[in-house]
């Protein structure tokens, strides 16, 4: 029936106005340029994953940060802590045995 069809137009009409009347969602800020260890060392890592099924592929992408460090040997690290520890006993104002 015609009457009931203009009815659900103008409900329509009425959301679609009130919808437009909101306020629009806020913009996010811009983002804060990199600082020098983000330029130097960081970068973004792109990770794919293939079902063997269906062979579909989904990715993600991340953001990273990656400053490699050399550490000498565990048995190295020890000798020398030790051996710059260890000092006469005149050093120190002990006596010897």
């Amino acid at each position: 029936d015609r009457l009931h069809e203009e009815e659900k137009t103008g409900t329509r009409i009425c959301q679609k106005l009130k919808q437009s009347s909101l306020p629009s969602p806020p913009e996010e800020p811009p983002s804060p340029s990199p600082t020098s260890v983000e330029k130097m060392f960081g970068g973004k890592i792109v990770t794919r994953i293939r079902c063997l099924r269906c062979l579909n592929v989904s990715s993600r992408e991340e953001a990273f940060t990656d400053l490699s460090l050399a550490f000498p040997p565990t048995e190295r690290c020890r000798r020398r802590r030790l051996g710059s520890v260890m000092l006469p006993a005149e050093d120190i104002g002990g006596r010897e045995p």
